[in-house]
């Protein structure tokens, strides 16, 4: 039977409105974020890497690692290895690129306490290049027959020195035994082509005033070895006191090396009891 007119109409009207909307979904609750380990924290971008070491010296200047001022007598006082000891031609300045970039070494110089006056000892490096992590050593030169590859202040060694640990080796070719490092009190200065001194190493009785300078480290005294930094942020020592060697020109570990752990001290016996005394009589 057909429905009436108008409630055919109210029911159209009713299929053709939209439905009403409903709430809308509320959002997620937050959850905090997890850092990727594969991306560096924001919060600790400023923060150094604990496992880079502090270099003293800013680039490109090098850093001067170990000094030879009191050759040993006997054969640990031949340290430039051309077979005879000798108190002045065997001394030695070593000097280390800390960075990871190579420095040119063009206008360096090395100075005794003397710089600047007669008989001062002075060597200027020439045009050669020091690689990140390798040392250069200067040795007096004093009646030294240095076999291998040796430079001097005109010219560069041919190529690393296998007998110095691939060491950049060269002479002053001092030509008097009295232009040397002195045992009582003395310092070597590191100063770049500018005339800037770089960094300033001294030992003993030393009284005089020295050209100011950022970098100021005291070596010990000694007498039968060199003195060489304790890793690259450490001081100077005795060289024996770090591997027991008297010296070991080319050669300088950046780390420290490990302290020896002292040995356990003995355990004393346990003391005995006394025993009662008598009663006197």
């Amino acid at each position: 039977m057909p429905l009436p007119q108008t409630l055919a109409l109210v029911i159209a009207t009713f299929l053709a409105a939209p439905p009403e909307p409903g709430p809308e979904p509320s959002d997620p609750p937050s959850t905090p974020s997890t850092p990727d380990p594969g991306k560096p924290d924001p919060a600790k971008k400023d923060a150094p890497p604990k496992d880079v070491l502090k270099i003293p010296v800013a680039y490109p200047h090098p850093l001067i690692t170990e000094i030879l001022y009191a050759v040993p007598s006997g054969d640990d006082g031949d340290a430039n290895k051309d077979g005879t000891r000798h108190a002045t031609g065997d001394e030695f300045v070593e000097i280390f690129n800390p960075h990871d970039r190579s420095i040119n070494l063009r206008g360096y110089s090395l100075h005794d306490k003397s710089k600047g006056k007669k008989g001062a000892m002075q060597f200027i490096f020439p045009d050669c290049t020091l690689r990140p992590k390798q040392t250069a050593v200067v040795f007096n030169g004093y009646q030294a027959n240095i076999t291998g590859p040796v430079g001097d202040s005109q010219r560069e060694p041919d190529q690393p020195s296998v007998k110095f640990a691939g060491a950049l080796v060269f002479s002053m070719k001092n030509a008097k035994e009295n232009i040397g490092l002195a045992n009582a009190g003395d310092a070597v200065i590191l100063v770049a082509p500018d005339g800037t001194p770089v960094e300033i190493v001294k030992w003993g009785k030393f009284n005089e005033k020295l050209t100011e300078c950022r970098l100021v480290d005291e070596a010990p005294p000694v007498s039968k070895c060199s003195v060489q930094r304790r890793g690259l942020t450490g001081s100077f020592s005795a060289h024996t006191d770090i591997d027991g060697l008297s010296s070991s020109p080319g050669k300088f570990e950046a780390s420290p090396p490990a302290a020896k752990p002292e040995a356990p001290k003995a355990k004393e016996p346990a003391a005995e009891p006394k025993k009662p005394e008598k009663p006197k009589k």
